[in-house]
């Protein structure tokens, strides 16, 4: 990092070097998006910073708030609020994006400037960083920047480390993460209320016949199957769902806010996606599918053994079917409480 700009800001260098180290420690999203906003809003003296996330909803580009903090600790923001903006509702954000490059607003009656941080990947706009300030110096916005970087680089850590390389969907490791909480999540609501908004289903999905295509058109092809059938799944279910490659030809869907009897038409619309979808060389391919809901369920490894009997049942009886344990429990095909499964929940380290 430049020393002029903490000699220009009177910022100490290795007060300066911590909180870099502060930042980079972080190992959750969350965890990651506050320190940025608390570190800036100290070393530049900011009044208050908005960080945002771009997303692509159905309205087209808008903006979600993720962190909103303001150095009197007046302002709180509750990131469970959902709190969306469209683009068009603001031309200077648009200025921004459009320059890749910060744009200073004019200032208001006391003299607060409004300057938008566009926050790009490799690729794309990820989000915005809107910071309050009476500080405009270049050196502000150059550590304003810098540190805008460090949070990217980090960023990207943090989402290679939690996706899968071939397909981009969530990996294993995530899942055993995000489960254990979804777990936690579920048990306490299901005490508090009966409404769907608490429950949630865990559908275990196996692509029929995989080795097959693998053996007759090579990995390469196997491959490009796995990243279309990957890219049918995002399309399909919501942005809130999460979506994992639990391993091979083998992934998992949580469907949240949802429970088993709309759960199973989401996923045989899934089903049928997949198998009238033309996959080049392999041509068509089916999907057998086993669901169960997780409200009332106390241990992981018991929602995972119970969907994967329902994905067993139904490889056995045909394939490209979805079965829910629900229902073969109700048929008596299998007994409540059985332990059938041959998933392992949390390997151990050869």
């Amino acid at each position: 990092m430049n020393e002029s700009i903490a000699s220009t800001l009177k910022i100490d260098g290795q007060y300066l070097l911590e909180s870099v180290i502060r930042l980079t420690e972080k190992r959750d999203q969350g965890a990651l998006e506050q320190c940025l906003i608390d570190t800036l809003l100290e070393l530049v003296l900011a009044d208050e910073i908005h960080l945002y996330a771009a997303e692509t909803t159905g309205d087209g580009p808008s903006l979600k708030l993720l962190v909103q903090t303001s150095a009197s600790l007046l302002t709180t923001f509750d990131p469970s609020a959902d709190v969306m903006r469209s683009l068009e509702q603001d031309p200077e954000v648009v200025r921004a994006l459009d320059l890749q490059t910060y744009v200073a607003c004019g200032a208001d009656t006391t003299g607060r400037h409004r300057v938008i941080y566009p926050i790009r990947s490799s690729q794309e706009t990820i989000g915005i960083l809107v910071v309050f300030t009476h500080h405009t110096s270049p050196a502000h916005h150059e550590l304003t920047a810098t540190f805008i970087r460090i949070y990217r680089n980090h960023m990207q850590l943090l989402h290679d480390n939690k996706h899968d390389i071939l397909t981009g969907l969530l990996n294993r490791k995530e899942f055993d993460a995000e489960i254990m909480e979804l777990m936690a999540a579920c048990y306490g609501d299901s005490r508090r209320s009966s409404d769907t908004d608490f429950k949630a289903c865990l559908a275990i999905m196996d692509i029929d016949h995989f080795k097959l295509i693998n053996d007759n058109h090579g990995h390469l092809y196997g491959d490009e199957v796995l990243l279309l059938f990957a890219q049918l799944a995002e399309q399909t279910f919501r942005s809130d769902d999460l979506c994992f490659r639990f391993g091979g030809e083998e992934f998992i869907v949580v469907l949240k806010r949802i429970d088993i009897k709309l759960a199973i038409p989401v996923l045989e619309r899934f089903r049928a996606m997949v198998e009238n979808f033309a996959f080049p060389q392999a041509g068509r391919i089916t999907v057998s599918i086993g669901v169960v809901e997780i409200l009332s369920q106390e241990l992981p490894t018991s929602i995972i053994e119970q969907a994967d009997q329902a994905l067993y049942y139904a490889k056995r009886n045909g394939r490209n079917q979805v079965w829910s344990y629900e229902n073969l429990v109700e048929m008596g095909a299998v007994t409540e409480g059985e332990h059938s499964s041959s998933v392992e929940l949390f390997p151990q380290a050869d």
